[in-house]
């Protein structure tokens, strides 16, 4: 009997540390040349795209390292939106990336008064 072979292209880190590693040095680069880290930037830098990025935190033993890598940006978006720069292009990525929403309440004031209220029969059997 043959062995099963696994499909695809195999896999750019071969462990957990692995990625963490070049994640640290992602990061390392972005703070040394005063770039805003993001995650296309950190999927650019691990050498994959944006995609396959996330679908790493889909392996149970990865899910970690790219959490964490995820939260370093979103914290630094955050830092950006709070302190305004760019704060409207912050408020985007955080609604579309991080699951932010906008929260609207409304308030009404004053009694509510009923004008009428009218019961209508309609007799199925009636012609027109």
């Amino acid at each position: 009997m043959s062995k099963k072979r696994k499909r695809g292209r195999p896999p750019l880190f071969a462990t957990p540390e692995d990625m963490q590693q070049a994640v640290d040095v992602f990061f390392a680069t972005c703070e040394a040349n005063e770039w805003p880290a993001t995650i296309a930037g950190l999927a650019n830098a691990l050498g994959m795209d944006r995609m396959s990025l996330l679908n790493y935190s889909r392996k149970d033993d990865f899910f970690d390292v790219v959490k964490r890598a995820r939260q370093k940006v979103e914290e630094e978006v955050e830092r950006r939106m709070l302190s305004g720069q760019a704060a409207a292009g912050a408020i985007f990525w955080m609604k579309n990336n991080a699951a932010y929403r906008d929260k609207m309440e409304t308030e009404h004031s004053g009694a509510m008064q009923i004008e009428r209220i009218e019961r209508v029969i309609v007799d199925g059997d009636a012609s027109d």
